[in-house]
């Protein structure tokens, strides 16, 4: 009976194993389909070379933007801060202000020649080489750079400067080519797409500027603009303390070049393509604080103008106070609208009022 007894028990033992062996396996089956079919969270990271800032969102292709650059703490400057230089480049947005890391960069310059960020594309700058001696072996690089940060050169040269047609399909590039006391001066057109597409054209300093005397003083030649049609560059020579000596207009269409003489008496901004004119004031054009302070003196108040390129005609805009931080001009907010500021106070001036 005793034996019997132990038989029966070690069976219920037996089957409580098997069930429990069962249940286990079932769980683990199922278990197992489960984490088949689900996705584990992944880790949330942004991936960002050694050199970049904590920030990397890119922006779209629309909108409006300055380009900021900033040195690199990581970095050193071949000359000063002005030179070539490893340096963090921003875009700010021109409507809310804010800044985005575009990318960083070894060589961009620093100085007036700003780069230009134009339909998610950025131009820029850079200057390689030996730059402790102007004559040293250096050059300066005209880039591009993509959304994806991947960039192609397009043009080097020393002292170059470039502007951009409104699409950002070509970009203008002034040239200089000295012999003895002559000079040849001109533009170099890029195709953007296609960098080996380049055009050359002469512009002729004796053309625009016809007085002899006046060429002496003449210092070179600078680009403006496009006109919006992307058909023409308008271009200057100027002179001492930035005198403009005269005016020009390239067609490259039709290869046209147009020359518009001036006086020769004061320095012309914010020039229009649209409507062909410019902007000047007659204040004292001088960096010697004496000979400004005796100028003031006679003059408490000074003009603000337009000048008709093509009849030399000048139309007085508006006067300010000469103690009283003077006009600054913001844009043309359209072909026929000026913005600008006399004495702090905001003002528009609309082209129908004299033209």
């Amino acid at each position: 009976m005793y034996i019997k007894s132990m038989e029966n028990k070690r069976v219920s033992t037996t089957l409580l194993l098997l069930l429990s062996l069962t249940f286990f396996i079932e769980i683990t089956i199922i278990d197992l389909i489960v984490r088949k079919n689900t996705t584990p969270p992944q880790p949330s990271y942004t991936q960002i070379s050694q050199n970049e800032p904590d920030t990397a969102i890119l922006p779209g292709v629309k909108g409006e933007y300055d380009v900021i650059l900033k040195l690199n703490p990581k970095g050193s400057c071949t000359y000063n801060e002005q030179g070539a230089c490893l340096r963090d480049v921003y875009l700010k947005d021109k409507n809310s202000g804010n800044e985005t890391y575009f990318l960083t960069e070894e060589n961009l310059l620093g100085d007036s020649r700003k780069p230009v960020y134009k339909n998610g594309l950025l131009f820029i700058l850079k200057r390689v080489g030996d730059i402790t001696d102007r004559n040293k072996n250096w050059t300066d690089e005209l880039w591009m750079y993509g959304l994806d940060g991947a960039g192609k050169k397009l043009y080097s040269g020393k002292g170059i400067t470039f502007i951009l047609d409104d699409k950002a399909d070509f970009a203008a590039i002034p040239y200089e080519n000295h012999s003895g006391e002559s000079a040849v001066t001109g533009v170099i057109l890029i195709n953007i797409d296609d960098p080996t597409m380049v055009k050359k054209y002469d512009i002729d300093l004796a053309s625009c500027v016809p007085d002899e005397k006046i060429r002496r003083w003449i210092g070179g030649i600078e680009l403006l603009t496009w006109n919006k049609n992307g058909n023409e560059i308008w271009g200057e020579y100027t002179g001492e303390y930035g005198i403009t000596g005269c005016f020009w207009g390239l067609n490259v269409l039709s290869n046209d070049i147009s020359y518009y003489q001036t006086d020769y008496k004061y320095a012309y901004w914010y020039f229009n393509p649209e409507r062909l004119v410019a902007v000047y004031n007659d204040r004292l054009n001088t960096v010697d604080a004496d000979s400004w302070n005796e100028w003031r003196t006679s003059h408490p108040t000074y003009g603000l103008y337009l000048y008709l390129i093509d009849t030399k005609e000048s139309v007085r805009i508006d006067t300010t106070s000469s103690d009283e931080g003077g006009f600054k001009i913001v844009e043309w907010v359209t072909p026929d609208q000026l913005l600008y500021y006399a004495s702090g106070v905001k003002k528009t001036y609309s082209l129908k009022e004299s033209i």
